[in-house]
């Protein structure tokens, strides 16, 4: 194990029991009668802590807080430089903690690199909003809730108001729905799958809320005759496989030109041969790659790549047992799955057409450009995507034709703040990022004066003169 990850190790102390964060701390009160929600390591299967689900009292109370914050202008009427002041040093506070809070995550989902990033979607979200002076209620993950409790107490510590972050335990069809069911919360902003993603609309919209859903996806990355092809087997290897393939934008089909698909084929089932040899305990730094998030999760690969209808599995393809040869770390007792990749695949089958959300990638033979693009755009969603070639002219042509929202060219995963971020077909609604996200967390209002003086507005504006004259609205 790094010794640098075994400080960290060293100085983190989990609560015995974690509860709501509401109205300006967490929530004290007894178990008794509480829904108790057990997190364990997935690389161990041995239990971390306990966290309280919200009850129905406490997502009102929170409501409530928020509402308070809001309307009394201590935060929504703050001037842009306080905010900004606040929010800066808010990111100073978390800059700091990073080492800290990656063992976090780590310790509740898998590697150092976590289950879907649930610190880094959260703020995605959160930064925005509150920039633009809005009370937030986060209900993040039930698996992986600690990370964004921790970073509501900092920013209460940065000096962001009581009420004005909030976070409430528990989970999605309990928790979640109660929260979004409120008319008087006005913005739904989430990450989820697409069935939720649906499920979740249709309460927003009864209330008639502003929504946004980042959901599911199925990315394709295409590699030209023309790419460089170690590079390219780099970057699709970390676009499939980083977080354990648990992000909503994991390269998960493969199209490879025929030209060159079986010098990069060979290379890439090396580079996969090594990740799995290379796989141990997660807080080992040589660890290359750590478990999915929950035995759920695992029952849902396993289930999905034994179904499927065609193709040949080449690499991985079974749960991982025994002990790692990277360090000793025994695989049987987490939920650890090898980089998986299947040639040959029939574009009706399941493990093209839905999303895996673990480290499975299909390959597939292209010929001709448009044969690839038709490849890459023969799924329900439309996320992210990525494309290997060197020539620009191909890199925006291709791009411009793909039905996803984010394509990188020569690179995966990268997220620049200021760039928009969000899917089209079934993959969500509306964008996070750049200046679509803060529009998102704001409502345009017009304001019309008349500057005229009395005299003037009593002499032309009476519509209803009894002078005789014509007048025209408008």
């Amino acid at each position: 194990m790094g010794t640098g990850m075994s400080s960290q190790i060293s100085r983190i102390a989990f609560k015995e029991l974690y509860t709501p964060f509401i109205g300006g701390g967490y929530v004290s009160r007894s178990t008794t009668g509480a829904q108790i929600i057990p997190l364990t390591n997935p690389a161990t299967g041995d239990k971390i802590t306990d966290v309280i689900s919200s009850s129905s009292e406490e997502v009102r109370q929170a409501v409530d807080y928020a509402q308070v914050a809001f309307e009394s202008g201590v935060w929504s009427n703050a001037s842009i430089q306080q905010r900004s002041t606040v929010l800066s040093r808010l990111a100073v506070s978390l800059k700091s903690r990073v080492p800290e809070l990656a063992v976090l995550e780590s310790l509740q989902t898998d590697f150092q690199a976590p289950f879907n990033h649930p610190l880094l979607i959260a703020i995605k979200k959160i930064a925005p909003a509150l920039a633009m002076g809005n009370s937030v209620i986060v209900k993040p993950s039930e698996l992986a809730p600690i990370s964004v409790l921790e970073f509501a107490q900092m920013a209460l510590d940065a000096g962001v108001p009581s009420g004005v972050l909030q976070v409430l335990t528990g989970a999605g069809p309990t928790t979640g729905v109660e929260l979004i069911s409120d008319p008087r919360i006005r913005k739904v902003d989430i990450t989820a799958g697409t069935k939720t993603g649906r499920e979740i609309g249709r309460i927003v919209g009864e209330n008639l809320g502003n929504y946004t859903a980042e959901l599911g996806g199925k990315a394709p990355i295409l590699v030209f005759e023309d790419a460089c092809i170690k590079a390219a087997v780099n970057g699709v290897a970390f676009a499939a496989f980083i977080a354990s393939g648990q992000t909503c934008v994991s390269g998960t089909r493969l199209l490879v030109h025929s030209k060159v698909y079986d010098e990069f084929m060979a290379q890439f089932l090396e580079k996969t041969r090594n990740i799995t040899n290379r796989i141990g305990n997660p807080l080992n730094y040589a660890s290359s790659m750590g478990p999915v998030v929950s035995s759920r999760a695992l029952s849902r690969i396993i289930s999905m790549v034994s179904n499927r209808t065609s193709g040949t599995i080449v690499m991985g393809g079974e749960r991982m047992s025994g002990k790692s040869p990277l360090d000793g770390f025994d695989l049987s007792q987490g939920y650890f799955y090898p980089p998986t990749v299947i040639e040959n695949i029939d574009i009706r089958d399941e493990v093209w057409q839905e999303e895996i959300f673990g480290p499975v990638i299909v390959v597939k033979r292209f010929n001709h450009e448009q044969e690839g693009v038709n490849l890459a755009n023969a799924n329900k969603y439309g996320l992210g995507a990525g494309i290997w070639t060197q020539d620009l002219s191909r890199a925006h042509r291709v791009s411009a034709l793909i039905d996803s929202g984010i394509v990188w060219v020569n690179c995966h995963h990268r997220n620049d703040p200021s760039s928009p971020w969000g899917g089209m077909k079934e993959s969500g609604i509306g964008r996070e990022n750049g200046i679509e996200a803060f529009e998102c967390y704001s409502q345009s209002k017009s304001v019309i004066i008349n500057y005229a003086s009395p005299e003037e507005i009593q002499e032309k504006e009476d519509w209803f003169a009894d002078d005789g004259e014509e007048r025209r609205y408008g």
